[in-house]
């Protein structure tokens, strides 16, 4: 490492920002080392002055300089921490809201959503006026582009009075689940702001910053520009490519890029800056070397600025810049310390980017090619090929290999997505990603001027992205592409980088394969031990679990029986753009270690209750279904049987009966096809289900009301007893009645109802009703999702969120 001084230190800084940010050392033990190492420093080089032996090659005073730099990094995110941002009113919601303050970051419209940040000044709600110091984000739906629009009259610094809906991010809601909120506080966001039309903002102040504005105005000419010449799916790619908005890119395409484990060419980085390079050197290729790489660079810079200065793309350029610095002063060019320099300048301007995954991506990938592809080029180049074109390909797949060694630990910690494909896939992606970001590079450059040229590089671009957006939809099938690895967290990839390291510092001294296959072995079976240490099993065995799943305002719990088998009650709904089975649910399974659903009770035929289960059921993943018995003259309900059908899974309805899994017994207490049920409507017709462990007793009403409340009391007075009570109907104020609650009388009553929902449920007479009956209520809407786990005798509420 003697030749890369940079990276030495680059990594000290970085273990400075890491122990601040795990509180290992604090402000007051941070100022402390930092003053008494440079107070060591000094002594060092006085003494070594005096004694004409002024050198930096001196050992005490290169591990003084190392907890130097450490104790630098720790006070320098120390300082620069800000205060975590809380949301700063007392209602979660607040519907009609005035707010005052500064446009800034205006986002470019995709599909004519439009977002941009306001710096609040101050809040008028329910006829008070709130002094308020922070950024919320802002998004206005339906913001067509024309003459007339907020888009294409507000400027970056106007200061505007906007009326709308304020509101909190939405927070993680279920085990494993994204939290949104946290990341809008990290990045500096307190807030949402929902507003209806561009007639509800009034700028108040039209002056702007007017390189923000310029900046703007490029990305947006650009932006423009794909739209109106090419294809939705071209057009959204270029963006994604060239201006690093990926907005317009579907959520089913970015899936088959990260299951095809091709997602990283979607973030722009080195391959993009790499072909802005070549196409910059081109352009200038008449000028004198120095004039080039000035030229260049300054390419480079606007590049930069184009894409909004992602990280990935910092680096890239700083990496450019260096290497092409050191080209016109004649120095030999070292990658590690151009990559050192590169983290220097984005953890100095922020240091939380640290933990930004799009950085760690970039650097890990970058920093494995550096050091781990020359070791697969040696071995390439030692071996004899009679086709150079062999050699070649294996010369690149051994890149493509040495990144994804380097990326593996953070692509598992956020993806849990393990590709086997992967290697093939970038064989062909990535030559193809890169011509299509030199031809539409070339497009933006010259299709202004020449739109007759232009009509032949769309041409090829929607071709290209076509046969580009094809391949990875095969590549990346569900059936075959990737494994789902579930528990992997950022510990395993610091207990992976650790053992990645061993290897690599003992290869170099092993001279016999079988040492450093031994060797290898060994590791891998390291890695495999030390791995599990953290893991946790949030539904454990020989017990059952009722996991009660936040999908808004709709029914889903999940259980876990003491044998193993699982089955779910309800899946939620699927809108249009939103399937609770497809997001939440399926997810949540994986992340569970959950690959079958044993059975699924589907209690009625109401969206919020079953349209989630048709996601989960041409997967592929459920055995036996049970549900009412067909509605007469519903077709939903006969298009849903058609389906189950189709998928090969087993349909029976409900009667009354018993059932046993294991040690748990599962009552069906109604039967639709009985006369009592005849003229009751679907939410009366819910099945009712009663489950006991042990001495430990739940019962599940669907969206019974009171009609199917007062059947249960006639025909079974003596075994509506229970411990949890999934109360009916989202607890509407048509059900759970006095009179049902005196049988019942539950310990615990579960309560799913979507946030902020339109129906106002639970209803407050409710609530305050099973209260009085002395149940503890869990809500989704309040709590998110709910865990209880039963051991028979007794129930415990876990607490999710602390595994």
């Amino acid at each position: 490492m003697n030749s890369f001084p940079l990276m030495k230190y680059m990594f000290c800084f970085i273990s400075g920002i890491l122990l601040s940010h795990f509180q290992v050392l604090n402000n007051h033990a941070a100022v402390f080392i930092f003053l008494f190492s440079l107070l060591l420093i000094l002594l060092i080089l006085i003494f070594r002055l005096k004694r004409s032996q002024l050198s930096f090659k001196s050992t005490a005073l290169n591990i003084v300089l190392f907890f130097h730099v450490i104790s630098l990094g720790a006070s320098y995110h120390l300082l620069y921490k800000k205060e975590v941002l809380v949301y700063p009113f007392e209602k979660q919601r607040i519907n009609h809201a005035v707010v005052f303050g500064e446009v800034h970051s205006m986002q470019l419209i995709n599909n004519g959503d439009f977002e941009f940040q306001i710096n609040l000044d101050s809040v008028s709600a329910d006829g008070e006026i709130l002094r308020v110091k922070t950024n919320i984000l802002a998004k206005i739906k339906n913001e067509n582009k024309g003459e007339h629009t907020l888009y294409s009259n507000l400027k970056n610094g106007n200061r505007i009075s906007a009326v709308g809906r304020l509101q909190k991010a939405r927070e993680q809601r279920n085990p494993f689940e994204y939290d949104y909120n946290n990341y809008l506080n990290e990045n500096g966001i307190a807030a949402l702001f929902y507003i209806k039309s561009h007639n509800d903002v009034h700028v108040i102040d039209d002056r702007f910053d007017f390189s923000a504005d310029i900046i703007f105005t490029t990305r947006n000419a650009v932006n423009n520009f794909l739209t109106a010449n090419m294809n939705k799916e071209t057009s959204a790619l270029l963006k994604g490519l060239l201006l690093a908005d990926r907005s317009g890119i579907d959520y089913d395409t970015k899936e088959s890029f990260v299951n095809s484990g091709v997602i990283h060419v979607l973030a722009v980085s080195g391959l993009h800056v790499g072909f802005i390079v070549i196409i910059f050197f081109s352009l200038f290729q008449r000028f004198n070397i120095y004039l080039r790489n000035i030229l260049t660079m300054i390419g480079l810079l606007f590049f930069v600025l184009l894409t909004d200065a992602p990280a990935s793309v910092v680096r890239a350029s700083i990496m450019a810049c260096v290497l092409l610095a050191a080209n016109l002063m004649g120095r030999n060019y070292f990658s590690l310390n151009g990559l050192a320099l590169a983290a220097f300048v984005i953890l100095i301007i922020n240091p939380s980017e640290l933990f930004n995954p799009g950085f760690q991506l970039s650097f890990s990938a970058v920093f494995s090619i550096i050091t781990i592809y020359p070791v697969f080029k040696n071995i390439i180049s030692s071996i004899d090929f009679k086709s150079s074109a062999l050699k070649s390909i294996l010369l690149f797949v051994s890149v493509s290999l040495a990144a994804q060694i380097g990326t593996l630990p953070f692509t598992l910690a956020y993806f849990h997505k393990l590709s086997v494909i992967s290697l093939f896939s970038n064989l062909i992606v990535i030559p193809l990603i890169g011509i299509i970001v030199a031809c539409g590079a070339a497009l933006i450059m010259i299709g202004i001027l020449l739109p007759y040229i232009s009509y032949f590089f769309v041409l090829v671009l929607e071709i290209l992205t076509r046969i580009l957006f094809e391949f990875v939809l095969i590549t990346g099938s569900e059936y075959y592409s990737h494994f789902y690895i579930s528990q992997f967290t950022l510990y395993d990839a610091a207990v992976f980088y650790l053992l990645l390291t061993v290897l690599f510092l003992c290869w170099k001294y092993m001279s016999a394969m079988s040492s450093k296959i031994i060797l290898t072995a060994l590791l891998v079976a390291n890695f495999i031990i030390l791995s599990k240490l953290d893991n946790r099993q949030l539904l454990p065995e020989n017990k059952f679990s009722l996991l009660m799943i936040d999908v808004g305002q709709g029914d889903s719990f999940l259980l876990k029986f003491p044998n193993g088998k699982t089955a779910l009650i309800d899946a939620g709904n699927a809108l249009h753009g939103f399937d609770n089975g497809e997001r939440v649910i399926y997810p949540l399974l994986n992340n569970l270690d959950v690959d079958r659903l044993n059975y699924c009770f589907i209690s009625h035929l109401d969206a919020d209750h079953f349209k989630g289960a048709e996601f989960l059921i041409q997967k592929g993943i459920i055995d036996t279904i049970f549900k009412p018995a067909r509605y007469a003259g519903v077709s939903k309900d006969v298009e849903f049987e058609n389906m189950i059908r189709a998928n090969g899974v087993q349909l029976k309805y409900y009667s009354k009966e018993m059932m046993s899994i294991g040690e748990v017994r599962i009552y069906f207490l109604n039967d639709t096809n009985a006369v009592g049920y005849a003229n009751l409507d679907l939410n009366n017709k819910s099945g009712i289900i009663k489950i006991q462990h042990g001495s430990n007793s739940f019962l599940f009403v669907g969206d019974a009301e009171y009609k199917a409340e007062r059947i249960l009391i006639d025909s079974f007075p003596d075994f509506l007893k229970v411990d949890v009570l999934k109360v009916g109907h989202h607890g509407s104020k048509t059900g759970t009645t006095a009179s049902f609650l005196d049988l019942v009388n539950p310990k615990i009553s579960l309560i799913s109802s979507g946030l902020f929902n339109q129906f106002k449920h639970p209803s407050a007479a409710v609530i305050e009703r099973l209260q009085s009956y002395g149940a503890h209520v869990l809500r989704t809407d309040l709590n998110g999702a709910a865990l209880l786990v039963s051991n028979g005798d007794t129930i415990e509420e876990i607490n999710w969120r602390e595994f």
